[in-house]
């Protein structure tokens, strides 16, 4: 199932590169539009099965808590962005509190992968952007400190997850791996060893899972053969394992391209710090989750990177024609 959804994933992807040649300063509020209406759209069922149902993530859209958490912060992330290069103070407020709002939500999931990541992207964010106020710097630093605390204590998910992972280290003292922290630590332990043996070119794609089940019977005296019986194998949970596994340090380079022209096409945009901040956040995302391979989150990323071109080459041919004409 894993394999057909990572397929379906990629032919996906194909619908961006039409998406980018059709966007134009003409169809970009009808992109901008539908993007909004989207996101407002999953953003409100999620919020009617947290509230009524009292479960995570949106099983009508198959949506888990993995992904849903994801999008939550892809929202919060951008939402915080926006609030601190926004002039106006009214918007500025709004957009800081609708971040907030997401990412108290985002602690209502029990992503604890994602949500680590988002907490250290929007620090990293707030460093850079007021990084020559030092005051303000501190005192919103001081807030975000408060707020995590406060949505932290008051989530019943996150005390859950705490109570778990206090559980799963208790389990790892004794070289039990049947735990959610032991087995990723298992996987990646494996998956690393499985890339130092084929480093190049990987073992070939679909080859991982078969790799896994044979490996874990023999490797380090069996210590972790009895896995399976506790998770059936779907990923190497870690974007840098997985790919690895596949295709080797071409993967592995290919990926670390792929983030560098990310980067690129923010900074010649002139948004430097939120191509940081998306870099970031993918690249935390995929040291637990397998963001960029198995996921459907980066086409939401590549419409936001299209929009955000677009948008960045309406405002210079603004600025353009106001020189022109001044």
């Amino acid at each position: 199932m894993g394999g057909h959804q990572k397929w379906v994933k990629y032919l996906l992807l194909l619908l961006y590169l039409p998406f980018l040649s059709l966007l134009n300063r003409e169809r970009l509020p009808w992109a901008i539009g539908g993007l909004l209406v989207g996101y407002g759209f999953i953003l409100s069922v999620g919020v009617y099965y947290w509230v009524v149902d009292r479960e995570q993530g949106i099983p009508a859209l198959g949506l888990s808590y993995l992904r849903f958490s994801a999008i939550l912060g892809i929202g919060a992330i951008f939402s915080v962005y926006f609030a601190c290069c926004s002039r106006d103070r009214v918007i500025r407020i709004a957009l800081l509190m609708f971040g907030l709002a997401l990412l108290f939500l985002q602690f209502q999931q029990n992503a604890r992968g994602f949500l680590l990541a988002t907490l250290f992207t929007l620090l990293v964010l707030v460093c850079n952007h007021f990084r020559a106020n030092i005051r303000r710097f501190v005192s919103l630093i001081l807030v975000l400190i408060v707020l995590v605390g406060l949505f932290a204590y008051t989530s019943p998910a996150m005390q859950d997850r705490w109570g778990q992972a206090q559980q799963d280290i208790a389990k790892l003292q004794q070289a039990d791996y049947s735990s959610s922290i032991g087995y990723r630590l298992a996987m990646w332990d494996v998956g690393v060893h499985g890339i130092l043996q084929q480093p190049l070119w990987g073992h070939g794609t679909g080859s991982p899972e078969r790799y896994f089940s044979q490996t874990i019977t023999q490797y380090k005296d069996g210590v972790y053969k009895d896995l399976l019986d506790f998770q059936p194998y779907a990923h190497y949970h870690n974007d840098w394992v997985e790919i690895g596994m596949h295709v080797g340090l071409l993967g592995i380079f290919s990926l670390l391209y792929l983030f560098w022209a990310w980067y690129v096409t923010f900074k010649r945009c002139g948004m430097v710090l939120l191509g940081m901040s998306m870099v970031c956040f993918i690249f935390l995302s995929g040291l637990t989750e397998v963001l960029m391979i198995f996921y459907r989150i980066p086409v939401l990323l590549l419409i936001i990177t299209g929009i955000t071109v677009v948008c960045c080459q309406k405002e210079k041919n603004l600025n353009v024609e106001g020189k022109l004409y001044a």
